[in-house]
């Protein structure tokens, strides 16, 4: 019989106390002979983690959580540690864990008296040394430690323990004596523990680092905060039993209560709650007669219906799934997301068509939760619902990335803000930020740190071990300096730990009742949204429904589109256009499609994916969805994109490796796209059913050896018995695993297919509109900017500078189908401002100087809002005659002392002077002179405020002055060339790692021409890569050819300069030798003046005059 149990183990969710992951915990537990073990954070983050894991390795998990506790004063809060003993006990820890995290006197700490009140089932360990009990006993406080303890025994009748445990501490034997008299004096159990931080004895310093990282805190500084001793590792029960040879019973009492606990956390219930319904009418009722209506109503305007589809086939289909659904259990849930779905478009609020398997689901389309018919599309339910394995439905809702908030608020209204939360996620210590950690810690200098950690590929999720393996740099240092060695091996062994929590950022669970009822939930205030402290795959174990709602800036694009674009509908008297309205077989717009002019495009506008639509050339829906399935790595490396490619063009190509295949196949030109394509050949090849299908699915991303090695010998003796030969089902399997690894889901795809096309049509018939609405949405993005202006010009829309007269805080489309920039767009100046810059003018009208403007604008304008709007040239309508380069210096000038004016113009001494004579005075006052700025100054200083020009290109300036160089433009990219020169600017730039591990560089180069293509190899990437710099002019050298990935040319460069160096290299030094006695007054001006002429031009003119042996050189300047 065990004779020892760990009650008090800390994992990494207590973050920053503890490197224990519960798998390594369960592992060790069982590894140590011990048959239960006990876990105490801080909170219940890992709780339902650590159950399966004990469970699985024959260990008896036991839930506990270290709450800090106090009596009177809040600021003395200490730890107390609360053991479920039964289910009574888990409910009584959810609610004292609420009282805590609504404390509005000690947010997170709990009032001792409401521990009192709610201690059914639940067992008491008093925290030990530093627990309530242990500091009123070290305290020598003994009465009032006797009346605590008492307090403790009546609330907690024999499950209260005086914890006790020695690893270590200063005091730590005389707090052991004292607890020992005080429990038998009053007849307590004493209890044992090892205040567990670390599994292993030799793992000390790594909770250290750990510790250190968390508070900021040197791992060398000796009087940094201890928040664990060298001895609070996992002991065995031998280790336990000579530590407290002296008091055996503490360590029995272990045992014992463990033996006590008998709580079965019990998952897959789903909880519900219920919404108003009409009296009478049950859920299962509401959701067929919902869904029966909306279909009848789609049929009736859905005419003709997609091709091989009848009336009878969406009947039956819709009666399927409602048997599915109501069988399952989840009428309920598909009538709450209707109910948000339809407040919400009620509210006006855009709603995406369907994202992720929800709109696999006829059901769901019918009663408007998405907007995608699927049998048109194909689409499988059991994607969404499988009959054959009860899982949870998840709809993920796309709403308009700015009201999002707006729905949650209603969600909240409608069940309740006690019923109501998100969704917890973990932010881990990643391989590169945690080497940083650990130099920092280390107290290694940030440079050495930081060039460290860049030597670590930033691919997503990739390990120390990994990028050891891969980078062959990052091995050598390793190999050759110990210090390196040594944050390697400790960042090994930290990274994956939990740094920090955070909220997911769409999901939402309702909860039937108060949420504290179900699950622990924690605040960041006393009165903030409850975040639950399960993450999303937790919540669904604990039977609660979560519910995506995301917010997408697409739809927000496409309902200013649409707002602006019924505008100009009005004003022809055409009807106004929902989404819905778009027809999704315009030609003109699969013509857009096909030329590539995608930029903007929902999904379709990247650079790879222009290339595939160029050879793929989509007339049809299906090839829209096809195309977001065909661009991702798997397809591309594969060979499936021009598989598919060539079967449009050619039905001939297409081979099938069994006739079964061919109905199944024949859509998607005999390739498996879609991770429907493995459910539909599953079902046709060895006769299995839908349901079966998408259990064969999951295991093949699952990639277990058993289970594939099961399902594989099945699929195989099913198809043998459908009439297909056993090497061909063997060799259709492997593929289907194979190409599982990277299927994508077509639900999803023809979902955000939808949006595609919606953004290409508005693209197509209503340019200004759309891309007023597109730049509104990315105002911040300098880069995404510059590309949207340039398309803007390419569609030969006039871009209208801003202008405080007439710019509203986003882009705007006018009547004549020119875009007016946003004051918003500019630097510094931000929404808010440009928000109450827009109301000054609407309520006043059009300003009239500058002091006018500052008088009129409140709150008042800050100096460097005012010197952006001045640089950007929004303010040239205020600063009276001449051009931008004599106007902006003027009002720049200007501009303190016209802020400085507005506001003391609101003084008692002004008060009884006309508006007219302060404005004339104030202006008189304000005059000043400015020396002109150079054109290059201009651009230079709009550059700085809106992050590119929009009058002219910055390479047009030094296109004169180096035009001997006979460099290219980029629409002279059309032929392959040897040697070249090139000048441009640098709009992006992108670095990977070629096959040798070594990092090159892929750069977008633009001039006044256009846009082109570079290529940097590795060798010379490291040589060159300090002169790159995004938004710089440089000269590149190299040479001209075809790029392998598009057949498009592009400059494969061999060297950089700036621009600074390349004119110093090409200026051109002119020297004219004159002598004094022949040079007159005027000869010389005239002179001067014609070498002025060459300045600028790479001429550096110099004059040299000779007299008596003497020689003078000046300078022309």
């Amino acid at each position: 019989m065990t004779t020892f149990v760990h009650f008090d183990v800390r994992s990494e969710y207590s973050m920053g106390e503890s490197v224990v992951r519960l798998p390594e915990l369960a592992a060790q537990a069982s590894e140590l002979g011990q048959a239960a073990v006990g876990i105490a954070d801080s909170n219940l983050h890992g709780m339902i983690q650590f159950y399966r894991t004990a469970r699985r390795f024959g260990v008896k998990p036991i839930i506990g959580m270290g709450v800090p506790a106090y009596t009177n004063d809040p600021s003395c809060r200490a730890r107390l540690v609360l053991v479920c003993m039964n289910d009574e006990g888990y409910r009584s820890l959810l609610r004292i864990n609420a009282v805590g995290q609504r404390n509005e006197t000690a947010h997170g700490a709990v009032p001792l008296d409401q521990v009192l009140q709610n201690a059914n089932g639940l067992a008491a360990l008093s925290g030990g040394q530093l627990g309530l009990l242990g500091r009123t006993l070290v305290a020598e406080t003994g009465l009032d430690a006797f009346t605590l303890a008492e307090k403790f025994r009546s609330a907690f009748p024999e499950r209260y323990y005086v914890e006790i445990a020695r690893v270590g501490r200063p005091n730590e034997e005389r707090y052991i004596a004292a607890a020992v008299n005080l429990a038998s004096d009053l007849g307590l159990p004493l209890l044992a523990t090892n205040e567990v931080c670390f599994l292993r004895k030799d793992e000390f310093a790594i909770q250290k680092i750990r510790s250190c990282i968390s508070t900021g805190e040197l791992f060398e500084n000796e009087n940094r905060r201890r928040d664990c001793e060298a001895l609070q590792y996992l002991r065995s029960s031998d280790d336990m039993a000579s530590l407290f040879k002296d008091l055996p019973d503490a360590l029995e009492n272990s045992a014992e209560l463990a033996r006590r606990c008998h709580q079965d956390v019990t998952f897959g219930a789903a909880l519900l709650p219920r919404g108003a319904l009409p009296e009478g009418e049950s859920e299962n009722d509401a959701l067929r007669r919902h869904a029966k209506l909306g279909l009848e109503e789609y049929l009736k305007k859905r005419t003709p219906l997609p091709r091989g589809k009848t009336r009878d086939d969406y009947r039956e289909r819709l009666e399927y799934e409602l048997e599915t659904i109501i069988s399952m259990g989840f009428a309920g849930y598909f009538l709450i997301v209707e109910d948000i779905v339809r407040w919400a478009k009620s509210s006006n609020i855009p709603v995406g068509p369907g994202r992720g398997s929800g709109s696999a689901s006829l059901v769901s389309f019918a009663i408007g939760i998405t907007g995608v018919d699927p049998l048109e599309y194909e689409l499988v339910f059991e994607r969404l619902l499988n009959p054959e394995r009860v899982s949870l439905p998840d709809f993920d809702i796309d709403f308009c990335e700015e009201r999002r908030g707006e729905v949650i608020e209603y969600v909240a209204e409608k069940f309740g803000k006690e019923s109501v939360g998100q969704i917890a996620t973990y932010n881990t210590l990643a391989a590169r930020a945690v080497i940083r950690d650990i130099g920092r810690v280390l107290g290694k200098r940030y440079s050495w740190t930081d060039a460290l950690a860049n030597l670590v590929p930033s691919a997503p999720g990739i390990l120390l071990q990994q990028a050891v393996e891969q980078v062959e740099q990052l091995r050598r240092r390793q190999q050759a300096d110990e210090d390196v060695a040594e944050v390697l091996e400790l960042g090994k062994k930290l990274e994956g730990l939990i740094r920090s929590r955070g909220r997911h950022a769409a999901g939402i669970v309702i909860a039937p009742g108060r949420l504290e009822r179900h699950i622990p939930f924690y605040t960041e205030t006393p009165s903030g949204t409850a975040i639950s402290q399960f993450d999303k795959n937790d919540v669904e174990s604990a039977g609660l429904v979560k519910f995506d709602f995301l917010g997408l800036t697409t739809l927000t694009i496409i309902d200013r589109a649409l707002k602006a674009a019924n505008v100009v509908r009005g004003s022809k008297g055409e009807p106004p256009l929902a989404a819905d309205d778009i027809p999704l077989d315009d030609l003109e717009t699969f013509r857009t499609i096909q030329q590539g002019r995608t930029l903007g495009v929902f999904q379709l506008e990247s650079e790879g994916m222009r290339r595939i639509i160029a050879d793929l050339k989509p007339d049809c829906m299906d090839d829209i969805v096809a195309l977001l399935a065909l661009y991702r790595p798997g397809p591309l490396e594969s060979g499936a994109v021009e598989k598919y490619i060539q079967g449009k063009r050619s039905k001939e190509s297409i081979k099938y490796l069994h006739p079964k295949l061919q109905p199944v196949l024949v859509g998607t030109y005999g390739e498996m796209l879609y991770q429907e394509d493995v459910m539909n050949v599953s079902r046709a090849i060895a006769g299995f059913s839908l349901g079966e299908a998408d259990l064969m699915r999951k295991a093949m991303g699952r990639k277990d050896p058993r289970i594939m090695k099961e399902l594989r010998e099945k699929f195989v003796r099913e198809a043998a018995a459908n009439n297909v030969p056993k090497p061909l089902a063997g060799k259709l399997f492997d593929a289907m695993e194979k190409f599982s690894g990277y299927a994508f889901n077509k639900a999803h795809a023809a979902g955000y297919a939808v949006l595609a096309f919606q953004t290409a049509w508005l693209k197509t018939h209503y340019p200004a509109q759309f891309f007023a609405a597109l730049m509104s949405s990315c105002m911040s993005d300098s880069d995404k900017l510059r590309a949207c202006v340039a398309e803007v010009r390419r569609c030969s829309i006039t871009m209208i500078p801003p202008n405080v007269n007439a710019s509203r805080a986003r882009f705007h489309a006018t009547a004549s189908d020119r875009i007016n920039y946003a004051l918003a767009g500019i630097k510094r100046v931000g929404e808010d401002l440009s928000e109450a810059i827009v109301t000054a003018r609407e309520s006043g009208g059009e300003f009239t100087s500058l002091f006018d403007f500052c008088k009129r604008v409140t709150p008042r304008v800050p100096g460097i809002a005012l010197d952006a709007l001045v640089k950007s040239g929004a303010l040239d309508a205020l600063g009276g005659r001449g051009a931008a380069e004599d106007v902006r210096p003027r009002l720049l000038s200007m501009g303190e002392r016209a802020r400085l004016a507005a506001e003391s113009s609101a003084s008692p001494q002004k008060a009884g002077m006309s508006l007219f004579d302060e404005t004339a005075e104030r202006e008189t006052a304000l005059e000043v002179e400015a020396t002109a700025w150079t054109p290059r100054q201009l651009a230079e200083f709009q550059q700085e405020v809106i992050g590119f020009r929009l009058e002219g290109h910055a390479v047009s300036d030094y296109v004169d002055e180096l035009s001997h160089l006979g460099s290219l433009s980029a629409s002279q990219l059309v032929r392959s060339v040897p040697e070249a020169k090139m000048l441009a600017q640098i709009d992006s730039i992108r670095t990977s790692l070629d096959r040798n591990k070594q990092e090159f560089a892929r750069l977008k180069l633009s001039d006044h021409s256009g846009q082109c293509d570079a290529l940097i190899f590795s060798g010379d990437w490291s040589r060159v890569r300090e002169n790159v710099e995004l938004g710089s002019v440089v000269l590149l050298t190299g040479k001209v050819g075809k790029d392998r990935r598009s057949d498009a040319f592009l400059l494969t460069v061999s060297d950089i300069v700036s621009i600074e160096e390349a004119r110093v290299a090409a200026r051109v030094r002119i020297v004219l030798t004159l002598n004094a006695s022949e040079l007159t007054d005027e000869s010389a001006a005239t002179l001067v003046s014609i070498l002025q002429n060459w300045l600028g031009k790479g001429r550096e003119p110099i004059l040299e005059i000779e007299q008596d042996g003497w020689v003078l050189q000046i300078g022309v300047g």
